[in-house]
């Protein structure tokens, strides 16, 4: 396996990257994620191609600034109108599976999380396909000792775009959130069956 560098730089050093307005490179900074309209940041790495991405694995530190405002780990990306994501937000129904195709949204199961804003948390996204149930995606947070569960199998029998995966990356509701220490897991790992599964 190999790694690409998934942190950030900037001459002059800023404890951010806004990504409307700049380009991030590596290392050693934060990424602020600037809403302005819900832009999607989708990385591309040099390194390990993540175009297609199909069964995948994003873990990453936050801090919301509003947390009833989401983050979107959004996967499978074909184009504006189809992909699919993973929401982190606050709230009884903040966290759960979703999927727009040709525009329009549908949502999956959801689970229950209680942030705090200008908090660092770090979550975990993951996505693979299970021959019985279609599209299986897990949402995660670390809570210092392990990871816990927001929502467990959430389901899309439909499992779109699974031939030809898509591309990986964010979107943000909130006029900014913070991220950092962002990796990029693809396919290499297959399902993940094996709980649980601590750094």
């Amino acid at each position: 396996m190999v790694w690409q560098d998934w942190d950030w730089e900037k001459t002059p050093v800023k404890d951010y990257i806004d990504l409307v307005t700049e380009v991030a490179v590596s290392p050693y900074c934060s990424m602020k994620a600037i809403a302005g309209g819900r832009w999607k940041f989708l990385i591309k790495a040099e390194i390990v191609p993540i175009a297609q991405v199909k069964e995948g694995m994003v873990i990453t530190w936050v801090r919301f600034t509003n947390t009833s405002k989401a983050l979107l780990v959004v996967f499978r990306y074909q184009d504006a109108s189809n992909y699919y994501y993973a929401r982190f937000a606050s709230g009884a129904s903040g966290c759960y599976l979703g999927r727009v195709k040709a525009g329009a949204g549908v949502t999956f199961k959801a689970g229950t999380w209680s942030p705090d804003a200008d908090t660092w948390y770090r979550i975990r996204a993951r996505w693979w396909y299970d021959p019985g149930w279609g599209l299986e995606a897990w949402l995660e947070v670390w809570d210092g000792e392990a990871w816990q569960t927001i929502i467990q199998y959430s389901e899309d029998p439909d499992n779109e775009w699974a031939d030809v995966g898509g591309r990986v990356g964010f979107e943000v509701e909130s006029p900014y959130h913070y991220l950092d220490d962002i990796i990029i897991f693809g396919s290499w790992f297959g399902p993940l069956f094996i709980e649980p599964w601590s750094d």
